[in-house]
């Protein structure tokens, strides 16, 4: 051991030793005497692998992984908490990095098993949400139903009828397609045959259910919705379209109950007519 000008040391060089130094409070635990390998100052800060540690912890190193691995029977958490400002947070369930969320801002918050956001957007695909859920480039599986908006009468107020239904839906045509170069451009990764409707041809009879395609979807500063590519790419909300089915199929069940009537009145008509032509076969025989 040696003690220089209040220098207290362990070790010998390249051997492992601590060091405490009396001038400014520090405590180190070093490789050798001249490479720091754990260091506590006296405002409480820690240096992992460095003896300026600038943070309360703070880790350098060419390998930057820092691991908690827990080898218990019982199941324990590690938590990372962050009061001011917006973090990186990485999760790992076992040895192969199983998620990365990166820049989680404060208020996402976990209470027992949920993890919510009370004010801003997530994005998955993409670094700038325009809505709450976000997801671009990707598919989303569901094995249970999804609610969405509301039905419930007493939250609407009637504006009119759906008026020929039938003109509305003669006026589209469904057909097969498959993604083109320009939808491969804007990250459209599907390459199967689809069915479906032109997005121009529904707006123009029911502009209210065509919408921005998500890829396209965007923030101006005034926080209104705007087209991100200024092309103004379009997608519909197929399942508005049921409405206008419903009142279609009850147009045609209308045009059925008259055809109906229709029929009926002529086969009465052919009915007395054949009674009329049987009545005067008989006379003419009779008369014969």
């Amino acid at each position: 051991m040696n003690i220089i000008q209040g220098l207290i040391e362990t070790g010998n060089v390249g051997r492992p030793g601590w060091r405490i130094v009396n001038n400014n409070g520090a405590f180190g635990v070093v490789n050798n005497l001249s490479s720091n390998v754990f260091t506590i100052l006296k405002d409480g800060t820690i240096g992992l692998g460095s003896n300026v540690p600038a943070n309360l912890i703070s880790t350098f190193s060419s390998n930057i992984n820092v691991v908690a691995n827990y080898g218990g029977s019982v199941s324990t958490d590690v938590v990372v908490k962050e009061t001011q400002y917006a973090s990186n947070y990485i999760f790992s369930t076992s040895n192969i990095l199983a998620s990365k969320i990166n820049s989680i801002p404060i208020p996402w918050t976990s209470g027992s098993s949920n993890i919510y956001n009370l004010s801003c957007n997530v994005g998955i695909g993409t670094t700038n949400p325009a809505v709450k859920l976000h997801v671009i480039g990707g598919d989303i599986a569901c094995a249970g139903n999804i609610s969405a908006y509301y039905s419930d009468e007493r939250l609407k107020t009637k504006v009119c009828d759906i008026t020929e239904p039938l003109e509305i839906i003669d006026k589209l045509n469904g057909f097969y397609y498959i993604p083109n170069a320009l939808a491969y451009r804007n990250g459209i990764t599907h390459n199967t045959q689809e069915v479906g409707l032109s997005a121009q041809d529904v707006q123009s009879v029911l502009p209210e259910i065509v919408k921005l395609a998500p890829f396209d979807l965007a923030r101006d500063e005034d926080d209104n919705m705007v087209s991100k590519s200024g092309e103004n790419y379009l997608t519909i909300s197929y399942e508005r379209l049921a409405p206008v089915f419903v009142e279609a199929i009850k147009e045609l069940k209308k045009d059925k109950c008259v055809l109906n009537e229709k029929y009926d009145n002529l086969l009465q008509d052919i009915t007395l007519l054949k009674q009329k032509i049987d009545g005067v076969s008989e006379s003419v025989s009779e008369s014969v």
